[in-house]
């Protein structure tokens, strides 16, 4: 009885080992005509397989490249030119220097020191070719009930800028204002606004001067409001600062985690 139960057992792995080696050799075939068809579709296309791999390849760098561009085909970073441009610059009439505008994310201030012209637009296209640049937006006025289409054009180089817009109100253009190089006090800080901002008044006046340098460059002063916005939560400390250059330039201090940011 043990003997034919041996017997048995030899003659079942046989069976198994006999039918795993089946079902290899019909993967390797399933596997070879698999490959062989897809060679034949190849040469009846007249392309070279290794051929196909490489167009693939290109068409996945072209893709990568196409999503890095517009829409259009145009390059986002240089679409950005000419808002950074028209924020990073402080501008004034060519000849009455009284006459500024200032730009901000989408709007703009023009100010003669006696009045203020506020102005909101919203871009819808931008476009710079090296040497000039435009963009076309809708602007809305300060107190009228609808948009207008307007373009705000920019020409000249960094140095000699000027910027037109049909949607002025105190001047037709503003040239790029030069930067200023004279000491810029701050005047008027207080308690308990010393206090709010960790008695850090030295880098108070250096953060509000290099900006006045560079923005309002007729400053010579920077006076405290004597109003103080504290933002609990965000743990940001805010002040309005009014400069003595002809617009009267207002700006923002905002102080958090040990630093100042001026905005104007």
């Amino acid at each position: 009885m043990r003997r034919r139960q041996t017997g048995s057992r030899d003659a079942t792995r046989r069976r198994t080992g006999v039918i795993a080696a089946l079902l290899a050799l019909a993967l390797v075939a399933a596997g070879g005509a698999t490959t062989a068809a897809l060679h034949h579709a190849a040469a009846g296309n007249g392309a070279d397989p290794a051929q196909g791999q490489e167009q693939a390849a290109s068409a996945g760098a072209d893709a990568e490249e196409d999503a890095g561009q517009g829409s259009d085909g145009s390059d986002p970073a240089r679409e950005s030119h000419v808002a950074d441009v028209l924020r990073s610059h402080s501008w004034q009439a060519q000849d009455d220097s009284s006459k500024t505008v200032q730009f901000r994310d989408g709007s703009f201030v023009e100010r003669d020191g006696k009045t203020s012209k506020v102005a909101s637009f919203e871009i819808d296209d931008e476009q710079w070719d090296g040497a000039s640049g435009s963009i076309t937006c809708r602007i809305t006025a300060d107190g009228s009930p609808e948009a207008k289409r307007g373009i705000i054009s920019l020409t000249g180089v960094e140095g000699s800028y000027r910027v037109s817009c049909d949607g002025f109100a105190l001047a037709k253009s503003y040239v790029q204002g030069g930067k200023g190089e004279g000491p810029v006090a701050v005047s008027g800080v207080t308690e308990p606004y010393t206090s709010l901002i960790d008695g850090k008044t030295a880098e108070l006046a250096e953060c509000v001067a290099s900006w006045c340098r560079e923005h309002a460059p007729t400053a010579t002063t920077a006076a405290f409001d004597g109003e103080v916005y504290l933002d609990v939560p965000a743990g940001t400390v805010s002040a309005t600062f009014t400069c003595d250059d002809p617009a009267a330039t207002a700006i923002s201090v905002s102080y958090r985690a040990g630093k100042f940011e001026v905005r104007g």
